[in-house]
């Protein structure tokens, strides 16, 4: 009697050890299944879109446009503030720069989706971006604003394609010219002419780092509406320009005592490209 007592709690061990086993496996298929489905999805999302607006027509609709500006009528200083604070690793990566997204992913997951602030009665997380310049442009011109897995999964794919179909100043000219800077201002034309009553060929370093810190958000860092919160996004881009060696931290500080919309004068220049 005893034999048999034993032999059957061992079958019933048995039998709730192969079951616990079994949903254990079930489990880690499934999680190993979401990932997929979401790529897959992204993936055919991706592929509709661009059928649907191609990369080569897309351009050319934008560049056809009366307020679009070539690249080469873009000033250099222009061009190296808005890579030294949106992207600096530009010209190096293909699309998405891993390092900074890891960064942030860890500092969203850890710290950022738990804190708020509050911007002209609007109530944030304090959450961190690590989206490139393509990223930027795949969002702006293909997709929504929307903050969803599927959405950045779909940017992910654009943003491969961009960088396969087009140089690296073919983006960020369309980067240019497709960013909202507020005041009814979409690209870099009609923002330098309003603010600054002058062409994007002239733009200066401290302009140019106004431009960059009301496109942030314009309905929250405007330099006439929001002064306040402007000159704190203004003053956190000129930082990244000292970190990423763009510009000395003398010039720093030098941009920070002058208005907003001042030209240069021979004190603000640029530090010079490190040798590739």
């Amino acid at each position: 009697m005893k034999v048999t007592m034993g032999i059957n709690r061992q079958f019933c061990d048995n039998r709730t050890m192969n079951f616990i086993g079994k949903v254990i496996l079930f489990v880690f298929l499934v999680l190993a299944a979401i990932p997929v489905f979401y790529l897959v999805k992204g993936y055919i999302r991706a592929k509709a879109i661009l059928k649907e607006k191609p990369i080569d027509s897309t351009v050319n609709e934008i560049m056809k446009k009366k307020t679009s500006v070539p690249f080469e009528e873009i000033s250099e200083k222009c061009r190296r503030v808005i890579i030294g604070t949106e992207d600096t690793n530009f010209y190096k990566h293909h699309g998405t720069d891993w390092k900074p997204f890891w960064d942030c992913m860890f500092y969203n997951l850890t710290t950022g989706f738990w804190q708020t602030e509050t911007i002209n009665g609007f109530t944030l997380r304090k959450t961190k971006g690590a989206s490139t310049i393509t990223n930027q442009t795949a969002k702006v011109l293909f997709l929504t604003q929307e903050r969803t897995v599927s959405r950045k999964i779909t940017e992910f794919f654009i943003t491969r394609a961009l960088e396969k179909n087009l140089t690296k100043d073919q983006i960020l000219t369309l980067y240019l010219n497709s960013i909202d800077f507020g005041d009814d201002c979409i690209g870099i034309g009609p923002a330098s002419n309003h603010y600054f009553q002058i062409p994007p060929s002239e733009l200066g370093i401290g302009q140019t780092a106004s431009l960059q810190a009301i496109m942030k958000c314009p309905a929250w860092f405007h330099p006439l509406k929001s002064p306040e919160e402007f000159r704190s996004s203004r003053n956190y881009g000129l930082g990244s320009l000292v970190i990423n060696h763009v510009i000395s931290d003398e010039t720093r500080q030098l941009l920070k005592e002058r208005e907003w919309n001042l030209p240069d004068d021979e004190r603000i220049v640029l530090l010079e490209e490190p040798a590739a």
